[in-house]
């Protein structure tokens, strides 16, 4: 997998890629914008047949494209797009539930959260609320987990990480940052005038949609697998809502 030694990392890129590709793809001149989406295939493939677990990534980009096209509809037809999500996310429930439902109760995440919050348990009030310190979590988790698991430097949960590492008072802040800038990043999809803008604030949010939901099971917090994306999306996201202020600073010109 070239300098990668699991599939996932590089299915994990491969797939924040896939929202650029389709942002891209039609703003190319012929031939570009009909061989750039096959691009996609090679992705695919990789997640299909290469993961041994692509329940997450493939949910991921699930979530994702529904997200957009949610942001899409609501401009044309806003009671069709709800109406839509609802049945999206019924029939998602019927057909998908079983089985992630079955992927998570097999999963060794499953063991490995539950260790993690046993850990946890142990502390007092100071590690609740201010953590263990950072790189803690390695050190203590050896004496709570499975043997099997004892090697283990990450929980394979943000949130459990840096609840343990950080303690509840940075969870907080780190899922407020989140949240404000998923907010953020919806109302920039809806209210950019310009199409080019907006289709790349559809794409950021994607992105980040994607981000999110892969990395939060797979690596650590502090890892260059996680931020430097991160980076990437808060810069994209930034300059968006620079043009946002600077087109507000016209119209308010005389």
């Amino acid at each position: 997998y070239g300098s990668f030694e699991r599939p996932h990392y590089l299915a994990y890129f491969t797939l924040l890629l896939v929202p650029a590709l389709v942002y891209l793809s039609p703003r190319l001149h012929s031939p570009s914008r009909f061989l750039l989406p096959l691009l996609l295939i090679p992705a695919l493939d990789l997640i299909l047949n290469d993961l041994t677990k692509p329940l997450i990534p493939l949910a991921s980009l699930a979530v994702a494209a529904s997200m957009v096209l949610l942001l899409l509809a609501l401009d044309w037809r806003p009671r069709a797009a709800w109406l839509g999500l609802g049945l999206g996310l019924g029939a998602a429930a019927l057909c998908l539930g079983p089985r992630a439902v079955a992927f998570f109760s097999a999963d060794e995440r499953r063991t490995i959260w539950s260790d993690t919050l046993h850990m946890i348990e142990q502390g007092d009030w100071r590690s609740w609320l201010l953590g263990n310190g950072l790189g803690s979590f390695p050190e203590h988790f050896p004496g709570f987990s499975a043997p099997e698991f004892a090697y283990l430097s990450l929980p394979h949960n943000h949130i459990l990480e840096v609840l343990y590492e950080s303690g509840g008072l940075v969870v907080v802040v780190v899922l407020a940052a989140l949240a404000t800038l998923a907010v953020r990043s919806v109302k920039l999809a809806r209210r950019l005038p310009p199409p080019h803008l907006r289709g790349l604030a559809l794409c950021n949010l994607a992105t980040l949609v994607l981000w999110f939901l892969f990395s939060v099971f797979a690596f650590s917090v502090y890892s260059a697998y996680n931020l430097y994306p991160l980076a990437l999306i808060l810069g994209i996201h930034f300059l968006l809502e620079d043009q946002v202020q600077a087109g507000a600073s016209r119209d308010a010109a005389p």
